[in-house]
């Protein structure tokens, strides 16, 4: 019996180096070679008589996320053959004739390239925005508020992302363009339900507020968001070979898929405005406003002053709102203040108010009227030039206490002399004596050494100097030390949870991944999220930190990303070692 098993065991082994000494055998290809856009294809990498290093860097048409590998064993009439392969979901980035370039396959020392793979991406059914709408779990929707707006005229634009399952990882990868257009991005996005077709979406929208600037035909787009999937999948049969990547997403049936969203571009017609002949100015104002005039008082008297302000309100480019003209009778002082603005961003565009105040000083005794105060601007509601004034404002100047106003840069006033706001003049009132002794020759006062210009300078200007430097300095520091704690303590908690067993293989690489990261950022004292590996052993060489340190923190980065996205076997001696690895450099970078 025992001559048997020694038997069969030399023959194992003997197989098992014979395959070891075979030349690997190298393969790639794919679950299908047509798609339409948006799909995604299976890139699977096949090593046959050993393991090895897939490098994807290569692939340039299509995004590239790693799902993990598989390995088998077989012994058939004595012969042992093992094969590992690896999985790639592949994302096209554009339609047309695409190309899966040879692969460069590290196996046993040695690098050896697969064939190269033609994909062909065709244009899927659309309806309203890129997607199949009766049948896609997910799609996306360019659409603007008004398709042949004016020069000057704001509309709105909707970048909107449907989804009838759940979404996760979900990014803006391509934002729509706009050319032709100033825009502006509201700050919080729109999220609603809305049923297609007899099926419920959830819509999440980026709204922007569009003001054409050129007449002519633009295109606005396209667009693309990037996101995964959360699918059901049936359940299967595990094999003790399984890596850790082939478990399903949730533990529970469930799994992601890759998917690129794009939504078709959106064609604008921008008309000119019409031939303005009016005999007012044009402001230059597009959209619906109003014009009103405010006072603080209409009955003045002789060299008292007052405050009017002209508020223009309404929808539309109001923050290129001008001045309006100040024609005011000849018997008072103007004196223009700076305008003020409120203003707001909304989903119907640019609205609110700008006000230009001015201050008036009563020159002249007399009944005047001021104003009325004119506007004229492009009515988006009627197609036309509209012209609007405010009502005239009677004003009763009494006769008083007249004061010479004294010249003053700046004035504009209607007889083109520089005049100043008149002050009120008291005359002087003797109320008791002198508190000192009156001097009654120049033998009392005192020659005083004059002080240098640069010594004056020093004394009074080095104090606020000297202030600001040490306030400079105090908050930088108090700013990197309070940076680096709040990263140190992001990337011990990044360690700590990937520690814990119950995650799968890829989320406790992404947590180490971070730790590190987070470790490097901490050294430097600054805020962060993502460091190459080169970038991070120059942060840390720069701040101090020993080169073998620097060196041994960008080989570990460098491994995960490998093992991340470049298919690299990930098995429990490989996620062991990483993560001693990772905790022993943490603490020699942030100790």
């Amino acid at each position: 019996m025992k001559r048997l098993v020694f038997l069969a065991s030399f023959l194992v082994l003997t197989a098992l180096s014979a395959a070891a000494a075979h030349t690997a055998n190298v393969s790639a290809s794919v679950d299908r070679t047509r798609i339409t856009d948006g799909e995604t294809l299976t890139l699977t990498v096949t090593i046959e008589g050993g393991k090895g290093e897939v490098n994807v860097g290569g692939i340039r048409d299509f995004e590239v996320a790693s799902r993990g590998t598989s390995s088998s064993y077989n012994m058939i009439n004595g012969n042992v053959s093992s094969q590992t392969a690896y999985i790639f979901t592949l994302v096209p980035l554009k339609k047309g004739h695409l190309v899966i370039p040879p692969l460069p396959v590290e196996t046993g020392g040695k690098t050896v390239y697969t064939e190269m793979i033609p994909v062909e991406v065709g244009d899927s059914p659309r309806a309203g925005g890129g997607a199949d709408t009766e049948t896609a779990d997910a799609f996306t929707q360019l659409s603007v508020s008004g398709d042949s707006p004016f020069v000057g005229e704001q509309i709105t634009c909707r970048f909107s992302l449907y989804n009838a399952v759940p979404i996760a990882n979900a990014a803006v990868s391509k934002a729509p363009d706009f050319p032709g257009f100033s825009a502006e991005k509201l700050t919080d996005n729109r999220s609603y339900s809305k049923i297609v077709n007899g099926r419920r979406f959830d819509v999440t929208e980026l709204v922007y507020v569009l003001t054409p600037e050129q007449a002519g035909v633009h295109v606005i787009g396209p667009a693309t968001i990037s996101c995964d999937l959360v699918v059901r999948t049936a359940p299967r049969s595990r094999s003790r070979f399984d890596s850790f990547f082939n478990d399903p997403f949730f533990g529970g049936g469930q799994s992601l898929q890759p998917r690129r969203l794009t939504a078709d571009p959106v064609t604008v017609n921008v008309r000119p405005l019409p031939e303005y002949k009016g005999a007012e100015p044009f402001s230059g104002l597009v959209g619906e406003f109003s014009i009103a005039a405010e006072i603080g008082q209409t009955e003045l008297a002789e060299g008292d002053s007052c405050n009017i302000a002209v508020v223009i309100s309404g929808r539309g480019n109001i923050k290129s709102a001008a001045a309006p003209r100040f024609d005011f009778p000849a018997a008072f002082k103007v004196y223009e203040d700076t305008p003020t603005e409120d203003v707001t961003v909304g989903e119907t565009g640019v609205s609110g108010k700008k006000r230009f105040p001015a201050a008036l000083v009563a020159v002249s005794p007399g009944k005047y009227t001021v104003g009325p105060f004119s506007l004229t601007y492009f009515d988006v509601k009627r197609n036309a030039y509209a012209t609007i004034s405010t009502a005239p404002i009677d004003i009763t100047v009494k006769p008083g206490g007249k004061r010479q106003p004294d010249a003053v840069a700046g004035d504009n006033s209607s007889d083109g002399e520089k005049m100043s706001p008149p002050v009120r003049k008291q005359a002087v009132e003797f109320t008791g004596h002198d508190i000192f002794p009156v001097k009654p020759d120049l033998s009392a006062l005192e020659h005083a050494r004059p002080v240098p210009l640069t010594l004056f300078l020093l004394m009074t200007g080095g104090p606020f100097v000297l202030y600001g430097l040490a306030a400079a300095v105090m908050s930088r520091v108090r700013r990197k030390t309070g940076d680096a704690t709040l990263m140190s303590r992001r990337s011990r908690a990044a360690l700590k949870e990937a520690r814990r067993d119950r995650l799968t293989a890829e989320a406790r690489l992404d947590l180490l991944f971070k730790a590190v990261v987070y470790a490097v950022y901490a050294r430097a004292g600054r805020k962060g999220e993502s460091l190459t590996y080169r970038e991070a052993r120059q942060l840390l060489t720069d701040n101090g930190c020993d080169e073998t340190i620097a060196e041994k923190s960008s080989r570990l980065l460098e491994e995960i990303e490998q093992a991340r996205y470049g298919g690299r076997a990930v098995d429990q001696d490989f996620m062991t070692r990483t993560l001693a690895s990772a905790g022993t450099l943490i603490r020699r970078i942030v100790p």
